[in-house]
């Protein structure tokens, strides 16, 4: 199987890693020093949908987090269209 990548795919991927990383910095960020470390990954929307996990994290796109603590939600929560990053502390009930 031959597969092409064209500069404008890397581009998006490079955009795609940016966007997520800022999300994650941003949300962890708000949480101020001592919050709990990063409990579980919810991923939704069709984002979440057709990622394939294990290479998400190997190209960095995802934190490098068991496979386990990854979940998914098929409609988006509450509008929200990116990853939800959420400790247990945090969890509503």
């Amino acid at each position: 199987m031959k597969v092409a990548l064209w500069e404008k795919d890397l581009a998006s991927l490079v955009r795609a890693k940016a966007a997520v990383f800022a999300g994650i910095r941003s949300l962890v960020g708000s949480l101020g020093a001592g919050a709990p470390a990063i409990d579980r990954a919810i991923i939704s929307g069709n984002f979440g949908r057709f990622l394939n996990l294990p290479a998400a994290i190997g190209i960095g796109l995802l934190p490098g987090m068991p496979l386990h603590r990854f979940g998914y939600e098929l409609r988006k929560p509450r509008g929200v269209g990116y990853s939800g990053m959420v400790s247990r502390a945090r969890m509503r009930p």
